[in-house]
């Protein structure tokens, strides 16, 4: 793991620009025959993909560290830090290292939406918000394909993906996953009630394992 971890160890990700395809977004709001979806919410939805195309500001963040020890639901990593989960206890066994990681789609998402709320635009915004999480959901997909690329490459695998607030990880494990970035500057701030700001934002980690 030391000889190869130094590519992967701590930094930011660049991701390029993030497409927004409309058949999902309608998918996701229940149209299921796209040829009798209303004129007037096809545009919309066009119109809120390419507007939130427009409104990304993708970043990503991410650090590979090595476990110290899992006991039971107990994660203790090299830092001291300890990440509790009832499903560590399984999935975790064999895994040296895990990656976490905190991602957001930016700020220009969110005042967006707030003034289309404030307009009482509420097609738009519905669609906009739905854009947004599909962009989110693209720059994970595009960070996990890497880390699979890093992990192939060098005889591990990767476990599923935890995140606080999911399954059997509260939402306050966001606060000791966030600690792990520390001195780091992220474009993404965590509130008192644990949620994140901007809205449109991921944190999570896969174990990392040898094959």
């Amino acid at each position: 793991m030391a000889r190869s971890a130094s590519a992967l160890a701590c930094g930011g990700f660049t991701t390029g620009s993030i497409r927004v395809r409309t058949e999902p977004m309608l998918r996701i709001q229940g149209y299921s025959r796209l040829d009798q979806v209303h004129p007037q919410v096809t545009e919309a939805v066009k119109r809120m993909a390419r507007s939130a195309e427009g409104l990304f500001e993708p970043g990503i963040w991410h650090r590979l560290l090595k476990v110290d020890h899992l006991e039971g639901n107990r994660l203790t990593l090299e830092t001291g830090t300890v990440l509790q989960c009832d499903d560590f206890a399984n999935t975790l066994i064999g895994c040296t290292a895990v990656v976490v990681f905190i991602l957001t789609m930016g700020k220009p998402l969110d005042k967006e939406a707030q003034a289309l709320s404030s307009d009482g635009n509420v097609l738009d915004l519905l669609f906009l918000e739905t854009a947004g999480w599909l962009g989110v959901e693209e720059a994970t997909r595009l960070l996990v394909t890497r880390l699979r690329s890093w992990a192939k490459e060098h005889g591990y695998g990767l476990t599923r993906r935890f995140a606080p607030g999911y399954g059997a990880w509260p939402l306050t494990g966001q606060q000791s996953l966030f600690s792990l970035f520390q001195g780091i500057a992220l474009s993404v701030q965590l509130l008192e009630s644990c949620a994140m700001l901007p809205s449109m934002s991921r944190s999570g980690m896969w174990g990392i394992r040898l094959l």
